[in-house]
């Protein structure tokens, strides 16, 4: 099967070299958080925004979010997580936890933000990859997949 790729999409590449924003080694800005993975990084009501998979202190991922200040530039290092209201310091779930059953009990990670319309509708949607338990285990679904959190 031939398709044809779109020439901007084929000439994107990594922006040089990589700056360690936070390590896991070091901790991070929220007490609820061992580490952070899988950005996705857009411009979200005129700030950017990163979409992470976090590791929590129950080590169990879930999807959270940090932003520049607004009118920063995309490459200063002044990320900051999105609190739980009311509480400063702990970074804010984007979804509910699973469930025991649901596939994706033990992780949800790999966001990917996305706009666009559905019909007459403007929508935004972080999409995810997810985890369940081992196949074979009885105490939920098994297997890994993507979800729609909205």
């Amino acid at each position: 099967m031939s398709e044809s790729v779109d020439p901007r999409v084929s000439r994107l590449r990594p922006c040089g070299p990589p700056t360690l924003l936070y390590s896991m080694l070091d901790g991070t800005p929220a007490r609820n958080l061992l580490g952070y993975g899988d950005p996705c990084v857009a411009r979200v009501d005129g700030r950017w925004t990163m979409f992470v998979g976090g590791f929590q202190l129950d080590f169990r991922n879930n999807l959270f979010a940090l932003q520049l200040p607004a009118g920063a530039e995309l490459d200063s290092p002044q990320w900051s997580s999105v609190s739980e209201p009311g509480r400063p310091g702990r970074a804010q779930r984007l979804a509910p936890q699973p469930g025991r059953d649901a596939w994706d009990h033990h992780g949800l990670h790999t966001p990917s933000y996305v706009r666009g319309r559905v019909g007459d509708e403007e929508v935004e949607r972080i999409y995810y990859a997810g985890r369940g338990s081992s196949p074979g285990s009885t105490r939920g679904a098994a297997g890994r997949g993507w979800r729609c959190a909205t």
